[in-house]
């Protein structure tokens, strides 16, 4: 290999460039390294169709929130989620799950169900864009961030008169969290079947809907 970049040490040694440095992982898939001045650089994938002959490259950054020696095993596993992604007939774009709900409420206006899409829409607004959940990529969301998103909104209370007193809460009830729940899983189903994402296993069970609830609306 004329350059190494899955060391610390023969990253050290690359030319600062424009061009980044790329070593193969399987056919078609290349994981780069574009060196700048210092020991900085930044992490890319990219990906050949050999049907379309076209390549698609994928940025993911410094990666310098992690120690040197540990960067090129974390552009490696991000790159091969993506590849995977992209193996499944995935998107070439990596959207957000911000941009998944924003889709989908687009979706519900196009079918015309202009009541559904402006509910849906709201609940988006108040329990997933502000939350760190929105800024998250579909390929890179982890049961866990699923899961960590549905326990902050089990306890976040619920107000009882939103169109008058703003300061009267009181806990949310299974129901609610099933209404809440119920529109990130079908933005999300929309993004899987539109095939925004290849792999459904973030959200199938993490976001399953929580049996006997009451059917009392307090939202």
């Amino acid at each position: 290999m004329a350059h190494r970049i899955d060391t610390v040490e023969g990253r050290s040694r690359l030319k600062a460039r424009t061009p980044p440095y790329w070593q193969k992982l399987s056919t078609g898939c290349h994981i780069g390294f574009r060196k700048s001045k210092g020991t900085d650089g930044t992490w890319l994938a990219q990906a050949y169709d050999s049907s379309t002959q076209k390549q698609t490259r994928q940025s993911y950054g410094k990666l310098d929130h992690l120690p040197p020696h540990q960067q090129f095993d974390a552009a490696r596993k991000m790159a091969e989620a993506w590849f995977e992604h992209l193996g499944r007939g995935g998107s070439t774009k990596i959207i957000t799950v911000r941009t998944a709900c924003e889709r989908y409420v687009e979706r519900l206006q196009g079918a015309g169900a202009m009541t559904n899409a402006a509910d849906t829409e709201a609940r988006f607004k108040r329990w997933v864009y502000p939350d760190k959940i929105g800024d998250q990529a579909l390929t890179k969301l982890t049961r866990k961030a699923v899961e960590d998103w549905r326990h902050r909104l089990a306890r976040t209370p619920v107000l009882t008169n939103p169109h008058t007193d703003r300061s009267l809460t009181r806990e949310r009830s299974p129901a609610s969290l099933n209404r809440d729940m119920a529109a990130l899983r079908a933005a999300l189903n929309s993004a899987y079947d539109n095939g925004e994402a290849t792999n459904d296993s973030a959200w199938r069970v993490a976001l399953r809907a929580i049996e006997n609830a009451t059917n009392r609306r307090d939202t």
